[in-house]
């Protein structure tokens, strides 16, 4: 079984073929360092709420973090433990 960070790296990279290393978890998934593009956060939550069977809560995606990896790691987690 992967863990919450394995899912995700494997969903970023099957469907954005995004890879992020550790030192990146920080940087916005928008950066040039890493190129998502801003509509792409859309897909990426369906895609979570969907792996995970939960509901993101309009609090959660509205942080400013939710756009880092480790900002979505911290959703993910407090989102599955609601």
């Amino acid at each position: 079984m992967l863990s919450t960070e394995e899912e995700l790296l494997s969903i970023l990279k099957e469907n954005f073929d995004l890879e992020v290393r550790p030192d990146q978890y920080n940087l916005s998934l928008f950066s040039s360092a890493l190129g998502l593009r801003a509509r792409n956060l859309v897909d990426v939550i369906f895609i979570l709420e969907s792996r995970f069977n939960m509901k993101f809560s309009e609090d959660i995606l509205t942080q400013k973090e939710v756009s880092t990896f480790s900002g979505l790691l911290k959703a993910i987690d407090l989102t599955k433990y609601e």
